[in-house]
């Protein structure tokens, strides 16, 4: 899977409970501009832009979900099992990718 496929895997925000899935490109969108945004439709706290503060769990799953990652969910569809730190170091290339100019991007 290429990042652009990747970006387009659906994921399902922790928190709100009410929140509706969006793409990890809008997810990602949002996390970067919360902080800077009273926006009461966007899917984060609005006292902590991150919500409960499980948002790279919500991204997680959803990249163990696509395949993207390996790891394990619950029963509730909660991680279990993941080396967290590989999954960041996997989040922080594909957050990266998102502001390269198309012709870096496609590398």
């Amino acid at each position: 899977m290429n990042h652009k496929e990747i970006l387009d895997i659906s994921v399902k925000p922790n928190e709100p409970y009410n929140a509706k899935e969006v793409t990890l490109r809008e997810y990602l969108r949002q996390l970067a501009v919360a902080p800077w945004t009273n926006n009461p439709e966007r899917i984060f706290d609005g006292k902590r832009f991150n919500g409960s503060g499980s948002y790279d769990f919500a991204v997680f799953e959803s990249l163990i979900r696509a395949g993207v990652l390996n790891g394990k969910l619950d029963e509730d569809g909660y991680v279990e099992e993941l080396d967290v730190e590989q999954a960041k170091a996997f989040v922080r290339e594909l957050i990266s990718k998102i502001f390269e100019k198309e012709e870096e991007a496609t590398k």
